[in-house]
């Protein structure tokens, strides 16, 4: 697997678990025991461990606080002008 394709998958990992609308999340699919990994998958602790691993545990963490922050925005968006 490539360097870009590894990079991708992190970072979709990340957003999948912070999604914008309601989903369903399980045991993380490592098993970490410390959080729950949407659609069975690895939870944002893990995505963010894979992150980090690639890019560095500063970057991966900024990558993360943005990531929230942009669900925050549309959730507050959603809130003002949705139906």
């Amino acid at each position: 697997m490539s360097a870009t394709t590894k990079l991708y998958q992190a970072r979709n990992a990340v957003w999948s678990n912070l999604p914008s609308a309601p989903s369903t999340f399980g045991e993380c699919k490592r098993k970490c025991e410390r959080g729950l990994g949407r659609g069975g998958g690895i939870c944002i602790y893990c995505a963010q461990e894979d992150l980090a691993d690639i890019i560095g545990d500063d970057d991966a963490r900024a990558f993360v606080d943005a990531v929230r922050l942009v669900r925050t925005l549309e959730k507050e968006q959603d809130d003002t002008f949705g139906e």
